[in-house]
């Protein structure tokens, strides 16, 4: 079995977000200086999937078709595969140093078992191409980007809106071209960008818990019984 890789700090960090779903999903690549006064993470580039046709040909989108006739387990392998080439590809293309995901909410029954296919496999292909990785779970995503726990997408997506009015600014986009459950993923990939950037300072020493915002410093210092030690002690996956 291969170790997990460490990643090895360095004065630039290239850094996936990733929220991916059964049926949609969204990539946030942003990159980052570690030196001391770090300028702000630039968002080099974003990705999608979606199975709505219409939608998927907005800028950086990807239809998720699979075919007809088929029956359910073979439409789930299918659109397993499908999803597995898509995120390979962008392991390819840019090379990220670390990804963030979201972990499980396992209040969620409703697909929970697909979507923990899909989730799986996300973390597994990361693992197998070297890449470090960190989960966070939904309360913990929401209290870093809102200052609360059980945030709903829309307070997210606001808590994001200045950094990502920034976004469709400068790559001259329209929010209005893209499905509104996109939109959701990509404000939660990019919080999850953001997490793993702040993380990678605070270990290398750039920044420190006290330049964070007090919500931002309860999601590091934040326990559960899944991970009963904060973030910080615990190593890259």
């Amino acid at each position: 079995m291969k170790d997990a890789v460490i990643v090895v700090v360095k004065d630039g960090l290239t850094v996936f977000g990733c929220d991916i779903s059964l049926n949609h999903g969204a990539v946030v690549v942003l990159e980052a200086s570690l030196k001391q006064e770090p300028a702000k993470p630039q968002i080099q580039a974003m990705r999608f999937f979606t199975d709505k046709k219409k939608y998927s040909k907005a800028d950086g989108g990807t239809h998720l078709e699979l075919s007809k006739g088929l029956d359910h387990d073979q439409k789930t392998m299918s659109r397993l595969a499908k999803v597995q080439a898509w995120y390979a590809a962008l392991l390819r293309e840019f090379l990220p140093d670390i990804i963030g995901v979201e972990g499980y909410a396992f209040s969620r029954a409703n697909q929970a078992h697909q979507l923990g296919e899909v989730g799986g496999m996300v973390r597994l292909t990361t693992f197998n191409d070297g890449r470090s990785l960190r989960i966070h779970d939904p309360a913990t995503l929401k209290l870093f980007a809102t200052g609360k726990g059980n945030a709903t997408k829309d307070e997210v997506r606001d808590a994001v809106h200045d950094d990502w009015n920034y976004f469709w600014t400068t790559f001259n986009l329209q929010q209005e071209d893209y499905e509104p459950r996109v939109l959701e993923d990509f404000a939660d990939a990019y919080t999850l960008a953001q997490m793993v950037v702040v993380e990678a300072r605070l270990r290398c020493g750039s920044t420190t818990l006290s330049q964070l915002e007090p919500h931002q410093i309860r999601a590091f210092n934040r326990v559960t019984k899944v991970n009963p030690v904060n973030l910080l002690v615990r190593e890259w996956t």
